[in-house]
C-alpha cells in the first residue's frame, strides 16, 4: 500500500525531532520511512504518523545512525530497514507496537 505521508504532530520529539537533532534530511527520512512502514507493515497513513511521532519513532530514527555513512538516500534507508525486517521477531513486534 502506497501512502501520502502525513505531517508530524511532534516536531520536538519522536522521529522528526530525533532526525532534526541528528542533522538528517528530515523530510526525506520522514517520507522514506513513512512509505516503508506503510508498504512493508501494511499500516495506514495515520498509523504511520502516530508511530513515528511516538517513542518508537525516536528509537527507529536512532537505529538509522547504524547505517554506514548515515541515512543519505531512500535506497539506503529502505535497504537498512529491509535487513532489520528480515531478522527474527522484528516485524511482529513492530506491528504490535505500531497498532
Amino acid at each position: 500500500m502506497t501512502i501520502t505521508p502525513m505531517p508530524t504532530e511532534n516536531k520536538d520529539w519522536g522521529f522528526w525531532g530525533t532526525a532534526r537533532v541528528s542533522e538528517y534530511d528530515v523530510e526525506m527520512t520522514w517520507d522514506t520511512v513513512s512509505k516503508w512502514l506503510a508498504d512493508r507493515l501494511n499500516l495506514t497513513a495515520l498509523q504511520v504518523r502516530d508511530t513515528l511521532d511516538s517513542r518508537l519513532g525516536r528509537h527507529l530514527c536512532d537505529d538509522l545512525s547504524s547505517i554506514d555513512g548515515g541515512p543519505r538516500s531512500p535506497a539506503v534507508i529502505n535497504t537498512h530497514l529491509d535487513r532489520r525486517l528480515s531478522k527474527g521477531n522484528w516485524k511482529r513486534q513492530f506491528q504490535q507496537l505500531a497498532r
